[in-house]
């Protein structure tokens, strides 16, 4: 379901209301800077029969709300954090306070909603026990986030989206650098701008108490992440620190140094532009944390933020598959985690066009010259340069051209026979290839269906599925013999598909017949009551593949 708005999701508060109170648990996204909190505020004023919890990831969030709201003419909004905290406001019917302070609540509200809810994956591994407790909610849940990436594989939750008609464009700048995060950090103090902020957010709390140390006698310099109050307060301006903390920073604050804390929704009031280095000692710091950051001063601010990214890119693409079934909630929050960490770890094809959906442009560059270059990646090997190179690693070349030839695919081979010299010996992704090559000549799966500019998992995995699925399933075998209803018509032909058994689907199936869909017809609404199928070429590939289940039929295709 989508729902238009020109800034705020107040405009449509009515929308929201009906949305809200719909029986599902909810996924809701909403762009950054678009008023998220007050419109969950203002609807929680006007609807004050219903006990709402509404849940932040870090103490700065709730203070932010309780000064913007608690106590305000129509909010009846309580703030706040602790179990002393909880006893005190156990019956009021509409509080916002932690992750980790919720689980001190009776399970007995109309409604909980979890704000920045990416957060629930992002701090899976050190949060276990809220992000579990939370999982486990009987209340209706409510997920809110701008960035829905893996929240949005968990089962049993209706996606709304709020989108804006007009948006602002950004552009990160891109370095891809081996060089220690010290050294950079101090190559970027020793040459900051004069009259800017200079904020470096760098995952490593030793390294920003050492810069701190260097250069706080002649900067000011606030620090910022997860500690006690005392260890915060110590050898550092308590008035620039608490104001930092709350989002205001101060004119005479030079230097932020922070964690990832930074990125969990807090706004920042500036007086000056901003120059924001997001650094890493391995792989790229995680780029939907980097979309979150890039949001900290907003676009309606009369001053600007520039972020420079500096890291290195892994070899993964994004992983999109469905979430296990079976496990616990603290094995699912483990699961999240892993996830949302294998992001930091994701090629540079796919780290960009993530920034690209949320139109973060880019630009890549060469941090020893120092020229701009327009994403052009010459790093590390990709799964696509391995697949298309495989004739390098003889071992598992010489095991896909026995079986090609075993089932008369010699002309496959082409496809894996590059003329790259790769020096690298075997390693987990080549043996991984090895494994989805031997799966795809087994299921007829052409190469060049997966292997294109990229190493397109997400194609070869639902193709392989329907396989499995055809076998295991009979309401999947419904499905798929309602889609070759079409199999036989000619190019441009269309013709109208019912859902309904579609719709009976699980999240992996569904995307495996669209998959399957997607070499047969042009059609790509899957979200409604039928969907209109336009008949592509015909294609002997295609073909090849479709004998798995329509021989199962008795009609091989010729």
């Amino acid at each position: 379901m989508q729902i238009n708005i020109t800034n705020h999701v107040s405009e449509k508060l009515d929308e929201l209301a009906t949305v809200l109170e719909n029986d599902n648990n909810l996924l809701i996204t909403s762009p950054t800077d678009s008023g998220k909190t007050f419109a969950i505020v203002k609807y929680a004023s006007l609807n004050r029969d219903k006990r709402i919890a509404f849940l932040m990831p870090t103490q700065a969030l709730v203070d932010n709300v309780k000064i913007g709201y608690e106590g305000k003419e129509q909010n009846n909004i309580r703030c706040g954090y602790s179990k002393k905290w909880v006893q005190e406001y156990q019956d009021s019917n509409f509080i916002c306070t932690t992750y980790d302070s919720y689980k001190f609540f009776e399970d007995d509200f109309d409604m909980v909603i979890v704000d920045e809810a990416h957060q629930l994956a992002g701090g899976g591994d050190y949060r276990n026990v809220p992000v579990s407790s939370i999982l486990d909610i009987k209340s209706k849940l409510v997920l809110l986030t701008a960035t829905p990436e893996v929240i949005e594989l968990l089962p049993n939750f209706k996606k709304v989206e709020f989108v804006k008609t007009s948006k602002a464009k950004r552009t990160v700048s891109i370095i891809e650098s081996d060089i220690k995060a010290k050294r950079t950090a101090i190559s970027i103090i020793e040459k900051q701008k004069p009259n800017t902020l200079l904020i470096l957010r760098i995952q490593d709390k030793q390294l920003i108490d050492h810069l701190h140390t260097l250069y706080s006698r002649d900067k000011n310099i606030v620090v910022l992440y997860s500690a006690d109050v005392q260890q915060m307060e110590a050898h550092q301006d308590l008035d620039l620190y608490r104001q930092t903390k709350k989002g205001v920073i101060p004119k005479d604050v030079d230097i932020l140094l922070c964690t990832s804390i930074l990125d969990a929704g807090v706004s920042l009031e500036v007086s000056r532009n901003v120059e924001a280095w997001a650094i890493s000692d391995y792989f790229m710091p995680n780029p939907i944390d980097m979309i979150q950051l890039y949001a900290r001063v907003r676009t309606s601010s009369m001053y600007q933020m520039n972020l420079t990214i500096i890291g290195s890119f892994g070899v993964y693409e994004i992983d999109s598959s469905a979430l296990p079934n079976g496990m616990n909630s603290s094995q699912l929050s483990m699961k999240m985690s892993q996830r949302y960490n294998e992001y930091s770890q994701i090629d540079f094809e796919s780290y960009v066009g993530l920034l690209s959906y949320y139109n973060i442009q880019y630009q890549v560059i060469n941090f020893k010259q120092g020229d701009v270059a327009k994403a052009k990646y010459a790093g590390k090997l990709k799964p696509v340069k391995i697949a298309k190179n495989l004739s390098n690693f003889k071992y598992e070349y010489d095991g896909i051209v026995h079986l090609c030839k075993n089932k008369g695919y010699e002309n496959w081979l082409a496809i894996i026979e590059g003329k790259d010299i790769i020096s690298s010996k075997s390693n987990r992704i080549v043996s991984s290839i090895y494994l989805d090559l031997q799966k795809a000549v087994d299921f007829n799966i052409y190469f060049g269906f997966f292997i294109t500019e990229q190493y397109r998992k997400n194609v070869f995995i639902p193709l392989a599925d329907a396989c499995d699925s055809n076998t295991s399933s009979i309401i999947f075998r419904k499905v798929l013999s309602e889609l070759l209803i079409g199999y036989n018509m000619h190019e441009g032909d269309k013709f109208t598909m019912i859902l309904t058994n579609y719709n009976r689907l699980n999240t992996s199936q569904k995307k495996s017949i669209k998959t399957v869909s997607s070499l047969l017809y042009d059609g790509r609404k899957w979200n409604s009551s039928t969907i209109r199928l336009e008949r592509l070429p015909k294609c002997i590939y295609v073909d090849m593949y479709l004998n798995n289940f329509i021989e199962t039929k008795g009609t091989k295709v010729a």
